[in-house]
């Protein structure tokens, strides 16, 4: 087991001592804490029975106008160099009418995000296969910021060092946070019209300063708008981002077209998250062989379609995008779900996907599968069933999801999952994930969620947001108290 540095130790005498503190300071403050528990291991790593703790408090405290926020981490695991514990974020907000002032780590975001984009994945925990160090989902900026607001007008000043969340905590905050940025942010507001512009200098220790400038504009009119922003690197001819989309809906109609271009436009370790245009799916097969944007050289184009008639929608998605480095690559992605809702509040859910990933070399990509809610006498039942199969390299490979969730009480449910596959990226012959998941929840307060089993891991989309899930087999406990 890791021994903890000085400094550490005084962080984790710090936050076992918040817990023991009269209840009635507390009489102000919410927030909420988390811990999870595994023994297990990524399948065929060594050892089988790894020990390991997560645990994040989170502290907010508002007084009037101002208000204070904390976020501490602790991990513990029997790997060398890997555990750790220290306050993440610390930041101190004053708003009134007309004034906003943050100053300390803060989430920060200009346009749609062509340029600069802080995010936090709320449900997620981020573990590298490399490093092995877990850590909350998150990019946000150490930093401070001001901004002026009235009904028309707005301008924002902001400044700092965002976190690259890919190099582990362990690491030094110098490494953490190599990164520099400095922007401006005015935007004008005409009844239906919204005009905005962001000018931002970056800087790293192993490259040059340099300006990028973002020019944005929104148009709302009856139940339909319009969206446009086109950003550049300044003395760079050849570095560029569009993002155009088109929301609608008439009667039993509605959808959206959005389009894409862009150019050598990811800015350092990603502090920009310029929009995706790839349709996030509840499903399993999908989810998990979505397209990732690559922002260096995509273009394309998403647009959705959805019918609603009574208790029964049509939703159609069609996905394209193009990457060109020498050779040209396309990922096609054609999505159909049928859905009803029932007056008892039960749903049925059928879909069908047909994809074509260049990318991936996987042609020929079908998934087809539904979801179903039912009843037995009193207790209910959610039935999962998916199935996907491609060519890659004059092969033939085959996913399968089967799953059931068993809903004893209200509050409390217990899910048997079983994945099957055959691809020889994973396994030389068939292989079987088979798991089991709980989740308990008292009164919207505390949770309890617990997996027994074998898990499959792969690509994880959420709001635009994709990162890598790591295979799991072994057991895990994870508690969420909200006060």
């Amino acid at each position: 087991m890791n021994t903890l540095f000085p400094r550490e130790k005084f962080y984790k005498r710090l936050l076992v001592g918040l817990f023991f503190l009269p209840t009635a300071l507390f009489a102000q403050v919410n927030g909420s804490f988390l811990n999870e528990y595994q023994i297990g291991n990524i399948p065929q790593k060594e050892p089988s029975n790894l020990s390991t703790n997560y645990a994040r408090l989170n502290l907010n405290y508002e007084y009037k106008n101002v208000s204070f926020r904390s976020m501490s981490e602790l991990f513990l695991s029997q790997n060398d160099g890997t555990s750790y514990i220290f306050p993440s974020q610390i930041s101190v907000q004053y708003k009134s009418k007309n004034v906003e002032i943050k100053l300390g780590n803060a989430y920060e975001t200009i346009g749609r995000g062509n340029i600069l984009r802080s995010y936090e994945i709320p449900s997620s925990i981020l573990e590298d296969k490399v490093f092995r160090s877990r850590s909350y989902f998150y990019k946000d900026i150490l930093g401070g910021s001001i901004k002026y607001s009235t009904d028309k007008f707005s301008i924002k000043l902001l400044g700092g060092k965002p976190l690259d969340n890919l190099v582990p905590p362990t690491e030094s905050w110098q490494n953490r946070r190599a990164e520099t940025v400095f922007a401006i942010n005015p935007e004008f507001k005409i009844k239906q019209l919204k005009v905005g512009s962001g000018l931002m200098s970056y800087a790293n220790p192993q490259d040059k300063d340099r300006l990028f400038l973002t020019n944005y504009a929104s148009y709302g009119f009856g139940k339909s708008s319009v969206y446009v922003e086109v950003s550049n690197q300044l003395k760079e001819s050849n570095s560029y981002a569009l993002y155009a989309g088109f929301n609608f809906s008439s009667g039993d109609f509605g959808g959206a077209i959005e389009i894409k271009d862009y150019k050598n436009f990811l800015i350092g370790t990603g502090i920009n998250q310029p929009p995706a245009l790839v349709r996030e799916h509840i499903y399993r097969v999908l989810n998990r062989s979505t397209h990732v944007l690559l922002p260096q050289n995509e273009s394309g184009l998403q647009a959705e379609i959805f019918y609603t008639k009574g208790n029964h929608q049509l939703t159609f998605n069609q996905t394209i995008a193009n990457n060109n480095f020498g050779n040209k690559s396309v990922y096609a992605e054609s999505f159909l779900e049928y859905q009803f809702n029932n007056d008892n509040g039960e749903t049925f859910k059928a879909f069908i996907d047909y994809t074509q990933d260049d990318f991936k070399n996987e042609k020929h990509r079908i998934s087809l599968g539904g979801q179903r809610d039912f009843s037995i006498k009193t207790k209910k039942f959610k039935a999962e069933v998916e199935f996907q199969t491609f060519s890659r390299q004059n092969q033939q490979i085959t996913n399968q999801v089967y799953g059931l969730t068993f809903f004893p009480i209200n509050n409390l449910n217990v899910s048997p999952i079983l994945e099957i596959t055959n691809d020889p990226f994973l396994t030389d012959k068939t292989r079987y994930f088979f798991g089991m998941y709980s989740r308990y929840v008292i009164k919207s307060k505390y949770t309890l969620q617990a997996f027994v089993g074998e898990r499959r891991g792969g690509p994880a989309c959420n709001a635009g947001i994709c990162y890598e899930v790591l295979d799991f087999r072994g057991a895990e406990l994870k508690g969420i108290i909200r006060f």
